[in-house]
């Protein structure tokens, strides 16, 4: 007698134990396949990490050879004769037909020339307006007269310059305004527009090329 109620003793610990055995098995197998999600998320962060190391890495490089450009036209802008005869911009026909066509709220103009001189010229560009504001992309700032880098940026011969901003109608509408494009002070592209009510945006009635 005892040694049935022994032998039922003993199949229900084994029993117990199996169950026992099996939840520790599909634990580990969980934490098994938790541990392989965080590698491979350990791993997809790496190669990300090493992206951007790479792109900081070539913004670094052409921010480099941007300064040591400015640089040497800096150093060759001491002679005037220098500079007076290297200025010289071709206006994209982007640019153009962004400035001499109407101009409404949230308007994005590019801003793109190619640097024509005969050596490497460094460009500040700013964008001057009047009855209408304008804006660096993404900004949430208004502004009548904007600068569009921080710095000169520096081109060599045949590079292109490529920038935006964008026009916003104000609240208090005005009859007439205009937008000017300056390079380095110079005048490169202008235009005047007046407001059309039916449309409301501004329209061109007079742009100029320099």
């Amino acid at each position: 007698m005892e040694t049935k109620q022994f032998n039922k003793i003993s199949i229900v610990l084994n029993f117990i134990l199996l169950i026992l055995t099996c939840m520790a098995l599909i634990y580990t197998l969980k934490q098994t396949r938790i541990a392989q999600e965080q590698a491979n998320i350990a791993k997809d962060q790496t190669k990300i990490m090493v992206q951007q190391t790479d792109i900081a890495k070539y913004s670094l490089n052409a921010a480099q050879k941007s300064y040591e450009l400015a640089e040497k036209v800096y150093r060759d802008s001491l002679n005037k004769d220098f500079y007076d005869n290297s200025f010289a911009v071709v206006v994209d026909q982007e640019m153009q037909q962004g400035l001499f066509t109407s101009v409404y709220n949230g308007k994005t103009i590019n801003v793109k020339f190619e640097n024509k001189s005969s050596r490497p010229q460094s460009y500040l560009v700013t964008v001057e307006a009047q009855g209408i504001m304008v804006s660096h992309p993404h900004s949430n700032y208004m502004y009548p007269i904007i600068q569009l880098t921080e710095h000169p940026i520096a081109l060599d011969k045949s590079e292109v310059y490529q920038a935006q901003f964008v026009a916003f109608i104000p609240k208090h509408i005005k009859k007439d305004a205009t937008i000017v494009v300056k390079a380095n002070g110079k005048i490169i592209r202008s235009a005047q527009y007046k407001y059309a009510n039916d449309s409301n945006s501004y329209e061109v009635i007079k742009s100029s090329r320099y």
